[in-house]
């Protein structure tokens, strides 16, 4: 499924994209017109401080990058050998994410490797109108790189936004030369890959062995960590689906956890104020779900 460049959101969603872009110079602020609005007087047309003009937005995100361009903040892009990206980067292109988006479908050509700058990212296994996320992401890695070890190009798994951010995609043919002519590329998607098993087997683990309240604990403090604020825009709706438990049973934790000065919950938005707390309900899978510093290394 190819990623939508626009849709509209709910006033704030796209604050994580936005400060994303204008970070890396690539924003339109629709209150600082260009050479030619002075001229004729006119300022593109903003929702929320993201331009509605579609070629507009496209010029800013989807152009490719050049060489020269500052390495992004995805982890693995940042740590690429020079000459890697010397032959990657010419073929990178930006884009906006927007919470709710997928990125992959599974069963369905993939045809794109997303490297996430910003935002949280779940990779999950549905049936039906069930799902359930196996693991989650962020910008310490890319996805999917069970994709290129595949001889052909289908998602095993569903990739979805739970949160705004940006992100570069390489065509996955791209990637897939890459990974067979240069033994550091391939050892780099062999150990994402074995990273992303592995949380999928912890995941599995934690289902089975852990009650609402450590899995919720343990699932917003990885977020945390991967959005690198204590802001969390999500819905209790989207928890519940991602730890695959009823929506009440997540609302009523969460409302344990405000009256317990842990943090504060409003409409789609959690703010932790006690990590420290939520560190003490987290289950063990806490370190095994998320320690990419330690168990992923860039090149």
């Amino acid at each position: 499924m190819a990623i939508a460049e626009y849709a509209p959101t709910r006033i704030g969603e796209n604050a994580g994209a936005r400060d994303e872009l204008r970070r890396n110079g690539t924003h339109h602020d629709p209150h600082s017109p260009d050479e030619n609005e002075r001229a004729n007087g006119s300022q593109s047309p903003s929702r929320n401080g993201v331009p509605t003009d579609l070629s507009a937005l496209r010029l800013a995100v989807s152009r490719p990058m050049s060489r020269e361009e500052a390495r992004p903040a995805n982890r693995v892009l940042a740590g690429l050998p020079f000459d890697c990206w010397a032959r990657i980067s010419p073929h990178l292109k930006r884009c906006l994410i927007f919470s709710g988006q997928v990125l992959h479908e599974s069963g369905e050509r993939a045809g794109r490797i997303y490297f996430p700058n910003s935002g949280l990212i779940s990779l999950v296994k549905h049936q039906g109108r069930h799902q359930i996320e196996v693991a989650m992401a962020g910008r310490e890695t890319f996805l999917s790189a069970l994709c290129v070890l595949q001889n052909h190009d289908v998602s095993p798994l569903r990739v979805i936004a739970q949160t705004p951010g940006t992100a570069f995609w390489l065509p996955q043919n791209v990637l897939r030369q890459e990974f067979e002519r240069d033994s550091l590329i391939r050892g780099l998607v062999l150990q994402h890959a074995a990273w992303l098993m592995e949380q999928m087997a912890q995941s599995a683990l934690c289902c089975c062995a852990h009650t609402v309240e450590e899995r919720l604990s343990r699932w917003l403090l990885n977020a945390r960590d991967r959005l690198n604020s204590d802001e969390i825009c999500v819905t209790h709706a989207a928890i519940a689906q991602m730890l695959g438990v009823r929506r009440s049973g997540v609302t009523m934790t969460l409302c344990a956890f405000a009256q317990q000065g842990l943090l504060r919950t409003a409409r789609g938005r959690i703010l932790i104020e006690n990590a420290a707390g939520l560190e003490q309900r987290a289950c063990s899978c806490r370190e095994a779900l998320y320690s990419p510093s330690q168990k992923l290394s860039t090149l």
